[in-house]
């Protein structure tokens, strides 16, 4: 098995924070002084934390992902059709 996957509960408890304060550091919240965002973003580098965005979606109850289902994409309308929704998308 693979190692633990660290998280933001991780980070705040190895600096003493609670993990709603360290979750607003990351963040950048303006509230969160400029030398505590600076600890936690370095302690989150040192534990080697990758957020972790399905979580960040659940919470959020939105992923902003499209779905396209196509019945054979190796057709020319279908893929410059898909080519066309990425385009607006971003």
């Amino acid at each position: 098995m693979g190692k633990k996957r660290i998280t933001i509960y991780d980070i705040a408890m190895e600096l003493g924070f609670i993990a709603t304060y360290a979750s607003r550091a990351l963040n950048g919240y303006l509230s969160i002084k400029h030398e505590t965002v600076t600890l936690v973003r370095n302690k989150a580098a040192e534990l080697n934390y990758k957020h972790n965005s399905f979580a960040a979606n659940l919470l959020r109850s939105s992923s902003k992902t499209i779905g396209v289902i196509v019945p054979h994409i190796n057709q020319s309308f279908f893929s410059d059709s898909i080519a066309g929704i990425e385009e607006v998308c971003f």
